[in-house]
């Protein structure tokens, strides 16, 4: 029953979802408005307030000046008498309102002068917030001005990280770009370090072959020491006649050649078989042999024997019959090394006269041992030689050097000859001085005889007798 009533009542209408739908924009729309009108209601308020306050403050000091008068008006009444004249009662009633328009102005002007005041004052205090913002904000605006600075800071700090970044990649990448230069640079001087020495290995190869073609080396040493061993290993072959014992070998000059190197075997120094002035006649063949001059002295000592005087004296021999500059082609080669139980640079180091006669050969030396046929060892040795040939300028031992050797020696022999000659010469000289000198004496002391006989003998029979005797 009361659904029928409910569905007349909407006039037989049922629920429609585009009613419902335009019902809500409709809603929104008025919801939206409302509002708006309500935001300008507080606008029109805020800006009515300050009206109102000041109406409402005109009102009281108005209300307090009819307070005021309002007694004396009350007070003049009832003083008044009741029987006073209509025209008295008018022309009090304008005085009195004479004087209410007076008091009225008055009070209106010092409204104004109040209001005026208060303008001044909300002047001053709106250019002292101007001036100080914090008395104004309080503490909101300290918070503010606090995050504010937060925010700067921070800022700051984040710019210069990104500047400090900034620089740091690009000092990186300025470090990458030197690096990378410089590994090209050093890739560069790498090849051509390469590049130089190959060439100076061909060049090296080159020259070892030119001088591996006409290489000239002379044996010289004691006898006995090796010197006809070590030139059949060095030419790989039994060219030179050879034997196990002390006993000179070779008492001549012999030469051999094979595959573009040269071995000229020397007879022994100090050998007791040969003389001196033989042993010299035959090293002069031997240089001659050598025409244009030896590229090496190959000084042949063993290591199995003891090291005598004789060892330790043969550079200055060499020295004394090939010239100070021998040295400069002399290579020591230490024959039996089979025979050596220790490494060659020890044992050395503990024979320091042997050491000494390394070094005055500027520490060029090598080890054989004969009874290997390797050609490792012989190799070894070549390149030694060919160095110190290139070392040389790849220049050799001269006759001419032979010959001022030569000559200066005996000119060193001949010195000794002259002085006893001039000794000699000398003491002559000096014996005849002292025999004329004896005779004259002997004649001056037989005159003085002669006269005194005179003096003390008779006058005639003394002179007859003096002449009968002479």
């Amino acid at each position: 029953m009361k659904i029928d009533e409910f569905i007349k009542q909407n006039d037989k209408q049922h629920f429609n979802n585009g009613i419902d739908s335009v019902s809500q924009t409709r809603s929104t729309k008025e919801k939206k408005k409302q509002e708006e009108n309500h935001r300008k209601k507080e606008q029109e308020k805020g800006r009515q307030e300050p009206a109102m306050q000041e109406t409402f403050e005109m009102n009281s000091a108005m209300e307090e000046g009819a307070t005021v008068f309002e007694p004396e008006q009350s007070h003049e009444n009832e003083t008044a008498p009741v029987n006073e004249e209509p025209g008295l009662q008018e022309m009090a009633s304008l005085g009195r309102f004479v004087t209410f328009s007076h008091e009225r102005k008055g009070e209106e002007n010092e409204v104004k002068r109040q209001e005026s005041s208060r303008k001044k004052s909300k002047n001053k205090q709106k250019k002292t917030e101007e001036k100080h913002p914090a008395r104004a904000g309080g503490s909101q605006y300290l918070v503010e001005s606090f995050l504010c600075s937060v925010v700067g800071v921070l800022l700051l700090v984040f710019i210069l990280q990104q500047i400090s970044i900034t620089a740091e990649r690009d000092r990186l990448k300025s470090c990458k770009n030197t690096i990378q230069e410089f590994n090209q640079t050093i890739n560069s001087l790498q090849d051509k370090h390469s590049e130089l020495n190959t060439e100076k290995d061909k060049w090296y190869q080159f020259s070892k072959n030119q001088v591996l073609q006409d290489l000239r080396i002379m044996l010289v040493g004691k006898t006995g020491a090796g010197k006809s061993a070590s030139g059949n290993t060095i030419l790989k072959g039994k060219v030179f006649k050879e034997k196990n014992s002390f006993e000179s070998v070779t008492n001549t000059c012999q030469k051999h050649q094979q595959n573009g190197i040269t071995v000229i075997d020397t007879p022994g120094k100090f050998d007791t078989n040969i003389s001196e002035n033989l042993l010299k006649e035959e090293m002069e063949k031997c240089v001659n042999m050598s025409v244009p001059g030896p590229h090496v002295f190959l000084l042949v000592i063993r290591l199995d024997v003891r090291f005598t005087d004789e060892e330790k004296n043969t550079v200055k021999w060499i020295q004394k019959n090939f010239g100070e500059k021998a040295d400069n082609y002399t290579i020591i080669l230490f024959t039996r090394g089979d025979q050596l139980d220790k490494p060659i640079d020890e044992f050395l180091t503990e024979n320091k006269q042997i050491n000494e006669l390394v070094r005055q050969c500027r520490s060029r030396y090598h080890v054989f041992n004969n009874k290997n046929k390797k050609s490792t060892q012989v190799n070894e040795l070549l390149e030694k030689m060919v160095k110190m040939v290139m070392e040389n300028g790849r220049e050799h031992y001269t006759n001419t050097m032979y010959m001022e050797a030569q000559k200066r020696q005996r000119e060193k022999e001949e010195r000794p000859s002259l002085k006893e000659e001039n000794n000699i010469g000398l003491l002559g000289v000096v014996g005849v001085v002292i025999v004329i000198l004896m005779v004259i004496v002997i004649v001056m002391v037989c005159l003085s005889q002669g006269k005194t006989a005179d003096q003390t003998a008779p006058k005639g029979g003394a002179s007859r007798g003096g002449l009968g005797q002479l």
